[in-house]
């Protein structure tokens, strides 16, 4: 269920945004919805989402959430930095979520 994707335990220590973006409902959505959901996640109103953000990015969906780990991480990072500047912006992470769907 979605809200075992916020949480850490024996069976589900890895995050998997393809899994979570499917069950969130998020990897059917348009780019202005990722836009908005990219705008949630990145705090500082650069337009990027950065590693120390993406740690909190299950917190972003409940409060209650874990942080994801720095392994987690890096991998969300290395699938979601399409330019190698080491952020995610708003249209790499409409093209995350678009990838989502595919799976």
């Amino acid at each position: 269920t979605f809200a075992n994707l916020l949480i850490i335990s024996d069976c589900n220590p890895k995050f998997n945004h393809q899994s979570f973006f499917t069950q969130a409902g998020l990897s059917n959505r348009s780019c202005a919805d990722g836009r908005s959901v990219s705008s949630v996640l990145e705090q500082g109103c650069s337009g990027f989402t950065q590693a120390e953000e993406l740690k909190l990015f299950l917190q972003s969906f409940s409060s209650g959430a874990r942080k994801l780990t720095e392994a987690d991480t890096k991998d969300l990072l290395r699938t979601g930095d399409q330019d190698g500047d080491s952020k995610i912006g708003m249209e790499e992470f409409c093209s995350l979520m678009k990838r989502s769907e595919e799976v």
